[in-house]
């Protein structure tokens, strides 16, 4: 069970999504240059320009419902999840309509808000797990911009604030730490600023390339602190899963990893990058024995697994030159919506148990 847990992360670490707007890698990289340097590992943007809640859902409900016709599931199966989902977007539809999380949309939308980016550095990381760039048109208003840093300030009582570069910039803390721990972590933060040799790396350039029509986009590269880390701390996996798959596998084949979302049109696109054809093959190679190792050790205490492995197979990205790629779209859904339902049911269960969906407040 170790195993198939450890096999799971892996199947859900290997995907990239595509979308529309029309900015470059380097546009989208240049806004934000001074932030980055070599021990930049995660880099993400969220155009708010080129996304309409509202038709998102509208859209996803169109898919969700083509897929389910298409589906072969029993029919009375369909029957009991049409209205159930119907019931969920609904619930959607009405808050971006009319509730609070609709109204904190139009907020941000009428702020001169154009984007959001996200940065994780690893060695800031223990000080401040993330570093959010709210960045604005131009032309908005300096007390336009006040307004929203007390807006944002007001729901994130964990997070430093402060204004620079024609950007909001928000740096979260733990809940957990104490005041002079925070105090410390902030001039930890200042001090690293201030001594910081801005980099972009061309793991970030490649990578917000394959990403680079989508709304939503976000590249890891780990850097050479975090591959010592792992490094460290992989003799601790189990060793069998260290000999199928070994270190040196997933660096040569994970240079870096990009993920697009087309919040619009809900195609998701997953690329893993390694350092060669021969890198990529060798991870997947490693992956899919691992897998089938799981599947025979699952088949001698539960019995046959076949069902199982044949649900697992879509998910796993296929090797396309010197990366493993993993597109979900329509075709994707229609061909997978049932397997998917399958494992989602209990939760749709239990939300529809406790009522309509919670949607997720914007801030």
């Amino acid at each position: 069970m170790q195993r198939l847990v450890l096999c799971s992360l892996l199947v859900a670490l290997l995907p990239t999504w595509t979308a529309a707007q029309d900015s470059t890698a380097n546009a989208v990289l240049d806004r934000i240059a001074t932030y980055l340097d070599k021990s930049t590992i995660v880099v993400g943007y969220f155009d708010l320009k080129n996304v309409d809640p509202e038709k998102s859902v509208a859209s996803l409900r169109e898919i969700v419902d083509g897929s389910l016709k298409k589906s072969d599931m029993p029919k009375e199966m369909k029957d009991m999840l049409q209205p159930m989902f119907s019931m969920g977007f609904d619930a959607f539809e009405n808050e971006l309509k009319d509730g609070d999380s609709g109204k904190q949309w139009r907020q941000l939308q009428s702020s001169g808000m154009e984007g959001v980016y996200l940065i994780v550095n690893s060695m800031t990381m223990a000080q401040s797990p993330t570093r959010v760039l709210c960045v604005f048109d131009p032309s908005t208003e300096t007390a336009k911009i006040d307004a929203m840093q007390e807006q944002l300030a007001a729901h994130q009582p964990y997070s430093r604030f402060q204004q620079k570069d024609g950007f909001i910039i928000v740096d979260s803390f733990s809940s957990t730490m104490t005041d002079a721990q925070v105090q410390d972590a902030e001039k930890f933060l200042v001090t690293f600023d201030k001594s910081r040799k801005p980099l972009i790396r061309p793991e970030f350039v490649t990578g917000m390339e394959r990403t680079k029509s989508a709304p939503f986009k976000i590249v890891f590269a780990p850097d050479a602190a975090l591959k010592g880390m792992i490094q460290m701390f992989y003799p601790m996996a189990p060793p069998d899963v260290q000999e199928t798959l070994p270190v040196k596998t997933i660096f040569a084949g994970v240079n870096w990893i990009s993920l697009g979302i087309d919040i619009n049109r809900w195609i998701i696109d997953l690329n893993i990058k390694g350092e060669s054809p021969e890198a990529a093959q060798a991870l997947y190679d490693a992956v899919i024995k691992l897998k089938d190792d799981t599947m025979t050790q699952m088949s001698q205490d539960f019995g046959s697994s076949k069902e199982l492995d044949a649900q697992i197979i879509p998910f796993i990205p296929k090797v396309q030159e010197d990366r493993l790629r993993l597109t979900i779209n329509q075709k994707f859904l229609d061909d997978n919506l049932g397997n998917i339902l399958q494992y989602a049911l209990p939760a749709i269960m239990a939300a529809q148990s406790g009522g309509l969906p919670l949607p997720i407040p914007v801030q």
